[in-house]
């Protein structure tokens, strides 16, 4: 590793000489009665090559549901935090009754057009 900045990489000549002699190292290591433990982390599936366009696509479904499916517990989560907001529950409570984070929850009210109770003053 002879890099010290991004702009000075090394080449892929570099990089495959220091490959083999990092090989050539862990032969020697192995040949004289040294082990090679191999962690489960590292066993994982090589990225797929080549263009993007070119891979498989996938669909992403969360918890194997459609994209009606989540529509509809969307809105019947609308709903429930709309009754909420009408029975003047302070923003907060609605938010965790419904077990979104805070970010989510701005960005759930906003999509949905749900107008919180102003919040009381404590004076």
């Amino acid at each position: 590793m002879h890099h010290l900045t991004t702009l000075n990489l090394p080449s892929a000549a570099a990089r495959e000489a220091e490959r083999q002699a990092l090989a050539c190292l862990t032969a020697a290591y192995l040949a004289g009665g040294g082990a090679v433990e191999q962690l489960k982390i590292t066993d994982r599936k090589p990225e797929p090559t080549g263009s993007l366009r070119d891979r498989p696509r996938t669909t992403s479904r969360i918890s194997g549901c459609s994209r009606r499916e989540l529509k509809k517990r969307d809105d019947e989560l609308a709903k429930r935090a709309q009754a909420l907001a009408n029975a003047r529950m302070p923003g907060d409570r609605i938010r965790k009754k419904l077990g979104l984070g805070p970010v989510a929850f701005e960005q759930f009210i906003a999509r949905h057009g749900i107008r919180l109770p102003a919040q009381r003053s404590t004076k």
